[in-house]
């Protein structure tokens, strides 16, 4: 509506990074993640990748287009039938099925009848198989069991790609991530480390804004 999200703030991403995109609930962050896909416009600005990169994003409540079959679907959702090099495609729709199953899911599932824990989880799967250059995901763990957890945490670990990652769970951006981005002021500050850094960073700044303002206050009051 009216009210922006972010307000002259930049944010610059390398190669390989891993970062956790947090703040408070209506800070824009899925939002920010749909600007960066491509999946929504700013009002002023630009977005710059890199040329030829890939992108997926999964988001919270992801939508699957209609077909007989989970996987026909998410064949459909991935572009999978554009894939030129045809031992690349199967690969891919290989590491698709693999994933579904980790995910507890039956490829033949009709995608109509699935929950929305249930498409989340055949979103997640195709993200991994397409295994992007930029990857973006929104509550990934959201509908995942612990097995699955752990086993997510494993592979992006191992990922060799980009990721933005937007979690409520502390322990799991612990375990991924090298860098936090937080959303705070209309504006976007990186900070290095995984989330447990962050906190302690963040309490040690807050110390001494606040440190400052008692002696600001001081000096009025004398004055």
């Amino acid at each position: 509506g009216l009210h922006p999200l972010l307000d002259r703030a930049d944010l610059v991403v390398g190669d390989g990074e891993r970062i956790g995109l947090i703040g408070r609930n209506g800070t824009g962050k899925s939002s920010l993640l749909a600007v960066i896909a491509g999946q929504a416009l700013l009002d002023d600005g630009q977005v710059k990748r890199r040329d030829g990169a890939s992108v997926v994003l999964v988001e919270q409540e992801p939508e699957l287009p209609r077909a007989s079959s989970l996987r026909e679907s998410l064949a459909v959702r991935g572009g999978l039938d554009g894939i030129a090099d045809e031992r690349e495609r199967w690969r891919t729709e290989a590491r698709l099925v693999e994933f579904l199953h980790r995910f507890g899911l039956d490829e033949a599932t009709a995608p109509e009848s699935a929950s929305g824990g249930e498409k989340k989880r055949a979103a997640l799967a195709l993200a991994l198989a397409l295994a992007p250059d930029l990857l973006l995901l929104d509550e990934p763990t959201n509908h995942l069991d612990l097995d699955a957890v752990l086993w997510l945490e494993d592979w992006l670990a191992r990922y060799p790609g980009t990721l933005l990652l937007i979690t409520h769970a502390r322990d799991f951006l612990d375990a991924v991530v090298t860098a936090i981005v937080h959303v705070d002021g209309l504006k976007l500050k990186s900070y290095s480390g995984n989330y447990s850094q962050f906190e302690r960073e963040r309490a040690q700044q807050l110390a001494l804004q606040q440190a400052s303002y008692v002696k600001q206050q001081r000096q009025i009051a004398h004055l």
